[in-house]
């Protein structure tokens, strides 16, 4: 796994990973260094192989920035104005892993819901 793109202390990121449950902690070290970077918000999610590659899927019609590439992980990435407010920063993140969630468990309604709230704060958007 290759998180290196969020090394830039003077960038912005809310990162939602998605990887199977065995692959926590081989990856534990890295995802935990990333976590520590205060230039990123970092949400670990647990996934089954099928519920990342229906992400890969639909990645093309999600809000964000990046997307990974790799085949047995899925993440995304919105990158932030920089000043962007700690407060914000941290309901983007929150947005942002509710959006992802909702679309995996396919829960219409709360697709919608959480797509208006991360909307409402694209103004912080990069």
């Amino acid at each position: 796994m290759k998180l290196d793109q969020f090394g830039d202390p003077n960038r912005l990121f809310s990162v939602v990973l998605f990887l199977q449950p065995a692959d926590v902690e081989p990856n534990r070290e890295e995802i935990e260094n990333v976590g520590k970077q205060r230039n990123v918000q970092l949400v670990v999610q647990p996934c089954a192989f099928e519920g990342i590659e229906f992400l890969y899927r639909v990645a093309d019609d999600l809000i964000g920035h990046s997307v990974s590439m790799d085949k047995d992980i899925f993440w995304q990435a919105i990158e932030l104005k920089k000043g962007t407010s700690p407060d914000i920063f941290k309901k983007i993140s929150q947005n942002h892993h509710e959006y992802l969630c909702a679309i995996l468990e396919q829960d219409v309604s709360r697709v919608r819901k959480a797509r208006k709230a991360l909307e409402s704060l694209a103004t912080h958007f990069a």
